[in-house]
């Protein structure tokens, strides 16, 4: 039983692209080096649920300038 249950739970990460997240979040984390990780994730996912709902531009981790 508790194969089935961890396999499901990758499945789900896997089905909902939650692995990509995590790995977004902490590559914005380790270029930037917020002072405040906690409010700077919260910010950084407001971005992404703008982007997804076509209200602002992508948060990218790194612009040409």
């Amino acid at each position: 039983d508790t194969l089935r249950t961890e396999e499901g739970a990758k499945k789900y990460l896997h089905d909902h692209k939650i692995y990509e997240l995590f790995n977004f979040l902490m590559g914005h984390l380790l270029v930037d080096e917020p002072d405040d990780p906690i409010e700077y994730l919260t910010i950084l996912l407001d971005k992404c649920m703008l982007f997804k709902e076509d209200l602002d531009k992508p948060p990218l981790l790194f612009t040409t300038q």
